[in-house]
């Protein structure tokens, strides 16, 4: 079916459909598609085209409300994910692959320079309202025309920057959308979602430079993390208003990440005939020390 629509897009980074007015058979199918209490409800796809050339795809819109009176058949909309393409005026120099966030804050990064291209974070230098869009991250390509490959291996690039970002926010970090831009054309994913609050930022946003460093190095030696170690550090995000949960899921990722990532150890670390000699020149060293009392020396033993 054929339907109309506005869309926009505010300073928050999400998209606003204002659909016209629709025909009686189109609003009665759409409107199938709205679940009732309690049950799952049906997504509808969208390929649009606007006028000057933009396109629009999405297939998880969801029917949020309809009403129909005197003026017409209407319908309200939310999404998941959606793609919008926009035809520029002038051409980029080289293919970018930029990701957004919210509430992230980091002080004047340094650029990097990688196998894939130049790396460049942003954010708040002055802290950010947690559904703020105020940050990046972006790779650009080191030639005007890089191998097919590029956009696979750097959207493999910056995930692994994601989630290295969030370790460091200290919280999960939205991303509310993904830009490609190429040629004359910028192709912009949306996605739905609200920022969170920081629990624990291990490093301070005003030094986040040796963080990017250890992550751009582990990609380029190792490759992607893991999806053991990926679900970890996920864990280690949980957004939780009661210590106990967050206290439990933090152990459980610290556990998970030392069972998948140090070395597996068998047996002691020093051999146990070494170590019987050893102890018993400790017991020998505490017994004649003049500075114990003879409770501190029954403690040692």
């Amino acid at each position: 079916m054929k339907v109309g629509f506005t869309l926009s897009a505010g300073a928050d980074c999400r998209l606003r459909f204002e659909f016209d007015v629709l025909d009686g058979s189109s609003f009665i199918v759409i409107s199938k598609t709205m679940g009732r209490p309690g049950q799952s409800h049906s997504c509808f796809a969208v390929d649009a085209r606007s006028r000057r050339g933009n396109r629009i795809v999405s297939d998880t819109l969801s029917l949020t409300g309809y009403r129909a009176n005197n003026d017409g058949h209407f319908i309200e909309v939310s999404y998941l994910a959606a793609t919008v393409a926009h035809v520029m005026k002038e051409r980029a120099p080289k293919p970018i692959l930029m990701l957004w966030f919210r509430g992230f804050s980091s002080f004047r990064n340094l650029p990097v320079e990688t196998p894939l291209g130049t790396l460049g974070i942003w954010g708040a230098t002055k802290g950010s309202h947690t559904d703020q869009m105020s940050g990046r991250v972006a790779i650009s390509a080191l030639t005007d025309k890089p191998h097919t490959t590029w956009i696979g291996e750097a959207d493999r690039f910056l995930r692994l920057m994601h989630q290295g970002l969030a370790f460091a926010h200290g919280g999960r970090l939205q991303t509310p959308r993904l830009d490609l831009i190429e040629g004359n054309t910028v192709t912009a994913t949306f996605f739905s979602g609200s920022g969170y609050r920081p629990e624990f930022p291990v490093p301070h946003s005003l030094d986040h430079d040796p963080i990017i460093g250890a992550l751009v190095r582990r990609y380029f030696e190792r490759g992607p993390l893991s999806d053991v170690l990926g679900t970890a550090l996920g864990w280690m995000q949980t957004d939780t208003t009661f210590d106990e949960v967050r206290f439990l899921t933090a152990m459980t990722a610290v556990e998970t990440i030392i069972e998948s990532e140090l070395p597996g150890r068998r047996g002691t670390v020093i051999a146990k005939s070494k170590f019987k000699v050893l102890r018993q020149k400790l017991e020998e060293a505490t017994d004649h020390d003049p500075n114990l009392s003879a409770n501190e020396r029954a403690i040692s033993r």
